[in-house]
């Protein structure tokens, strides 16, 4: 969904998944642009790339609620969607954070 928003997007897994840890209860992804810095916020105010990708993951029924939406700050629950050929209906909803932060 990432590179569908702008392939220059960068996503980095962070959390338990960054520390290693066996198991996950949720999951952090930090996201960022290179057209983005800390000393202008042009670049992310004309493009909301955090909106953009939020957005994208809701049209692929990746996201099922949310608990908080903002311009650079997303939480809410996500789910990966069925595949009828692979999954059971099983699948755990999990808790999702994602923050859009400065290039630099």
């Amino acid at each position: 969904a990432a590179h569908d928003v702008d392939p220059a997007l960068l996503v980095e897994c962070c959390g338990s998944f960054r520390r290693g840890l066996a198991t996950s209860g949720d999951i952090d992804l930090l996201i960022s642009h290179p057209s983005t810095s800390s000393a202008d916020d042009v670049g992310y105010k004309t493009q909301n790339y955090g909106r953009k990708l939020v957005e994208a993951l809701r049209r692929r029924h990746f996201l099922l609620d949310d608990i908080a939406d903002g311009d650079k700050k997303y939480m809410g629950v996500c789910r990966k969607p069925l595949i009828p050929e692979k999954d059971d209906k099983k699948r755990l909803a999990r808790r999702i954070d994602i923050r859009f932060i400065d290039y630099d």
